[in-house]
Parts: structure tokens; C-alpha cells; sequence
């Protein structure tokens, strides 16, 4: 038997277009993994439980459901990280999860990563496939914009649940959604399709980069990170600048919260003569030490295994 899918399935317009495209290309039928944050209004979530409920029954599709404990007053990345939870514990009989996630929303990361600071990395926006809890996660709909998901779901006559709270712009994304994007495209048509195609090339770019960025982070005796300074010193400044990124993101457990400033501090320092302590702390509690000219050393305030 072919292996099975999930689909994160929230009810709205985007999961309602992933799911039946994963009805019609499937050979096993997909599973619907919704996730219940327990965060709006009672009276609307209760009325996406319902139209969530009637839709998989409607289309005979399996619908797995896990409700979080109500978080409080949270922060988006709070609530992300929850659903991945969720929704990995929902799959672990599966053969990998899809995610709804469309050239919109991609649009819509380079920008917000630019505006908290990131360098060329943050304009490569999500990677297309993700591995997180021991789960495969792919995001089959990053060159799909929503327009054209809508329209083709109409076409069907297909329904699909507004979320009230996507109308709330105390959100960064909602903010940027509902109040930035809408003058743009009134004045410059197709610059998020120009948007998407410059975050292509990007990623080549850096892809090509990382073949040349020197390497060789060594796990001494103590069970510390080192590197030796000479290559460092050695290797051109693009290049210093991607070996930084990519130290940060191996080493930090909030690769998430890295920026422009914390790449350049990490490679000036790396790079340079200075001995001691470094005085940044970095995103994860991960430290920097310089031991005499040609050592970088690692610190972590929290003991963590790096990942490979």
C-alpha cells in the first residue's frame, strides 16, 4: 500500500485548495490534521470545528483533531511552534504532512525578514520541505498565489471558513497583509510574481556560496567547538559573511531570531585577532571566545548537541 499523507487542514481557503489537490493526485487518501488553538472567540471557533467536521465527512476524508491547551496572550512564533507540535504528533503514522503556505505568504516572509534585520538568507523565504519532530513537512504551493487558488476553488463551487482573526492586524503579518501590500500592488502590478523571482535567484546564489564557504568546525576533547582562525582570515568577506550564517544556524537553537547584525558581529569577531570573550550574546545563549590567533572557540549556556 502506497503511503498515506496529512494535510494541515484549518478550514480556510488555502487547506481547503491543498486538500482537494491532494484528493485528486493522491493514490491513498490524504488524512486532515487540524489543530484547535483554542486562541479566538469561542462562538468562531466553534463554527471552524463545524464547517472542519462537515467538509471531511462530506468528502469521506479522515479527520484527526488535536486541541491545545488555551495559551493566553502568546506571540505568533509561540502559536507556530504549537501547531508543528500538534500536528507532528498527528502524523507520526504518516509519510509526511503538507502545509498550505503560498506564494503570498512567501512574499510576505521576505519581507517581514527584512524589516527584523536579516541578510540575503531571509529573502530565500520558507524552504519548500522542512523536518521537524521526526516529521516530513512540504510546502507544495509556494509558487501558488491566492488569487488563483480562490478563483479555481469558486470555479467548484467549493466553500471554504474566513477566519475573523486574520482581519486583526495586532498581527506583524495581518498588519502587513491588510495595510502595506494593497497600495503596492495598485502601483507596481506584478512586483510580488518579480518578488518570487528574485528570491529564486538568491537561493542559487547562496546555494553556490555554500560550496565555496570554508568549513571545518572541529568538537575538541572538552566537547567545545572549534575553527581555525587562519582560514577564517583568509576567506573572502561574501564568503566569511555565508560561513557566519551557516555557523549560526547549525549552532543556535533560535535560528529563527538570527539577524544582519548578529551575522556580521559573528564573523568580524571570528575573523580577528581578538582573545577572550566576545560581548554578544548570540540568539540560544551560544557564545563566542577567542583563543589566541588562529582558535574561534564556542560557548553554550545551555548544553546543546549541534546539528549536522
Amino acid at each position: 500500500m502506497k503511503p498515506r499523507v496529512g494535510v494541515a487542514f484549518s478550514g480556510g481557503g488555502d487547506s481547503v485548495y491543498l486538500l482537494l489537490k491532494a484528493i485528486a493526485e493522491q493514490e491513498q487518501p490524504p488524512v486532515a490534521l487540524h489543530v484547535c488553538h483554542n486562541v479566538r472567540e469561542e462562538g468562531s471557533q466553534d463554527r471552524e470545528e463545524a464547517f472542519v467536521q462537515q467538509f471531511c465527512r462530506a468528502k469521506g476524508i479522515e479527520l484527526r483533531v488535536e486541541e491545545l491547551p488555551p495559551l493566553g496572550a502568546t506571540s505568533e512564533a509561540e502559536m507556530r511552534r504549537a501547531r508543528y507540535a500538534a500536528l507532528a504528533r498527528m502524523a507520526k503514522d504518516l509519510d509526511r504532512v503538507l502545509l498550505g503556505h503560498h506564494a503570498d505568504d512567501q512574499v510576505e516572509t521576505m519581507l517581514l525578514n527584512l524589516f527584523r534585520g536579516s541578510d540575503l538568507e531571509g529573502f530565500k523565504g520558507m524552504q519548500a520541505e522542512i523536518d521537524r519532530h521526526g516529521v516530513r513537512f512540504e510546502r507544495p504551493l509556494l509558487t501558488t498565489f491566492k488569487t488563483d487558488m480562490v478563483n479555481s476553488l469558486r470555479s467548484k463551487g467549493e466553500s471554504w471558513f474566513n477566519d475573523p482573526s486574520n482581519a486583526e492586524t495586532r498581527y506583524k503579518r495581518n498588519f502587513l497583509r491588510q495595510d502595506i501590500l494593497p497600495p503596492l500592488d495598485t502601483a507596481f502590478p506584478g512586483w510580488r510574481e518579480r518578488m518570487l523571482g528574485l528570491g529564486r535567484s538568491i537561493h542559487n546564489t547562496l546555494d553556490w556560496m555554500e560550496e565555496l564557504t570554508p568549513s571545518g568546525w572541529e568538537e575538541d576533547e572538552e566537547g567545545v567547538w572549534i575553527h581555525d582562525r587562519k582560514v577564517l582570515q583568509s576567506c573572502p568577506s561574501p564568503l566569511l559573511q555565508r560561513w557566519s550564517r551557516s555557523s549560526l544556524e547549525r549552532f543556535c537553537p533560535g535560528a529563527r531570531d538570527i539577524t544582519r547584525h548578529h551575522v556580521e558581529s559573528f564573523a568580524s569577531f571570528s575573523a580577528s585577532e581578538q582573545l577572550g570573550p566576545h560581548s554578544l550574546n548570540f540568539p540560544g545563549g551560544v557564545r563566542l571566545r577567542g583563543r589566541k590567533r588562529n582558535v574561534v572557540l564556542l560557548l553554550f549556556d545551555v548544553k546543546k548537541s549541534a546539528r549536522e
